[in-house]
């Protein structure tokens, strides 16, 4: 019998897939090391990007007052939800983060129904869920105009491409999630150095989504059957939390 899950999700499957003996730490016994600072100034900003868009979108609040609002909301998220540390430098890279994507929505004109909204669905025998970003009824600027979009914020220290939109497996997800009620799904990407925004927008095919799904269907079944959990050990393991503490990562090889 293998480990017990309550319900799945992208970052689960992917946990798995990326190295299951990182993901039997983590699920299966309960360790969670801390994040780096990376990863806690991303799940600041998307604290700040949902109290932006939640007060402009759906409150009518004015923009400079939701963005002063927004960066106080992600700095107070980074010291004391997420307790991070060298907050003198991240938190001024933070706030700019956040004023670069809000500038970047100028350009657009967003039907906004719902900031941080939770997906639900079962994969086979297994609830499976996700949270949305942003769901909006469309999105258009001056040479796109998109339906019903999906739109998910990444933080990352280097643009994505296209490629990287159009094969992503949780924007998939997404996409089997609400499949038939949303059009569009979409990445809005921003770099921490130098700092640039981007959009990409995207749509799955039928075909993709039932690979997808048979994809996520075969990582179950590993999950559930599974016994022993081998590491993967390859560059991951050069930004693994669990290394050095709990494995060696390549030095296990």
């Amino acid at each position: 019998m293998g480990i017990q899950l309550k319900n799945l999700s992208h970052s689960k499957l992917n946990s798995y897939d990326w190295c299951p003996r990182k993901f039997e730490l983590g699920y299966g016994q309960g360790i969670w090391p801390p994040p780096p600072p990376r990863l806690l100034l991303g799940r600041s900003f998307h604290v700040g990007m949902e109290y932006y868009m939640k007060a402009v979108y759906l409150r009518g609040t004015p923009s400079k007052t939701a963005l002063e609002d927004a960066q106080t909301a992600m700095e107070y998220d980074y010291l004391f939800t997420q307790k991070g540390p060298d907050y003198e430098a991240v938190i001024p890279q933070g706030k700019m983060m956040i004023d670069a994507v809000v500038q970047s929505l100028q350009a657009y004109e967003i039907s906004v129904e719902s900031c941080e909204g939770w997906l639900r669905k079962n994969l086979s025998d297994m609830p499976f869920i996700g949270k949305a970003d942003v769901l909006t009824a469309g999105v258009k600027s001056a040479h796109q105009n998109h339906g019903r979009t999906i739109i998910d914020w990444k933080t990352a220290d280097k643009m994505y491409d296209q490629q990287k939109v159009d094969t992503d497996d949780q924007l998939t997800a997404y996409s089997w999630l609400t499949q038939g009620q949303y059009d569009t799904v979409a990445f809005v990407v921003v770099t921490k150095d130098p700092i640039e925004v981007q959009w990409f927008f995207g749509e799955r095919t039928d075909e993709q989504i039932g690979l997808w799904k048979e994809k996520a269907l075969n990582t179950w079944r590993m999950i559930r059957e599974a016994t022993v959990f081998p590491g993967q050990y390859d560059w991951h393991c050069d930004y693994c939390e669990y290394t050095p503490t709990y494995c060696q990562g390549r030095g296990e090889w």
